[in-house]
């Protein structure tokens, strides 16, 4: 008969001795991804960079994984300089990315809606850790959380000349 200390220990050890990768959300390689359409078209072409942009979430969903991860991720692990104008910047593109979508405007290929590249990139980290942070399922944390994560969707500025 198992005493209490020794349960929490067996339970403890069970865990450790399964993968650890569905805990981070990496265990789903078979997962379709909405960046999925970037990988048949050419780098920086036009077309790439309006699916890079369609990719985003909506408004309402990119301000709250920003909040989880202002309110969580970044008390935990500090990955911005600069957290205050990277909120300012956000609803900054936000704002302009409603009238250029009223506009049919705002994606060229240096930038998304006023915002460059390297920006762009520190968006989708944000809302990764955001949505990991969220307080949605499990599941559904795990796989938004790497829809935003995966790396190589982005540009490096070689390719885009």
């Amino acid at each position: 008969m198992r005493n209490g200390g020794n349960t929490n220990l067996d339970e403890a050890q069970e865990v450790l001795n399964k993968s650890i990768l569905p805990m981070f959300g990496l265990d789903n390689e078979q997962a379709t991804y909405p960046f999925v359409d970037l990988w048949g078209l050419p780098h920086g072409s036009i077309e790439r960079v309006q699916e890079l942009a369609k990719a985003l979430p909506t408004d309402s969903q990119s301000l709250s994984f920003f909040r989880y991860y202002r309110d969580m991720a970044f008390v935990i692990y500090p990955g911005l300089a600069q957290l205050e104008l990277f909120e300012e910047e956000l609803n900054q593109f936000l704002v302009v990315r409603a009238a250029n979508d009223a506009s049919g405007e705002g994606v060229s290929e240096q930038e998304v809606h006023g915002q460059d590249f390297h920006w762009l990139g520190l968006l989708f980290a944000v809302l990764a850790s955001g949505a990991q942070s969220s307080q949605m399922q499990r599941k559904e944390r795990e796989l938004t959380s790497q829809v935003y994560s995966k790396p190589d969707f982005f540009y490096s500025p070689a390719t885009l000349c």
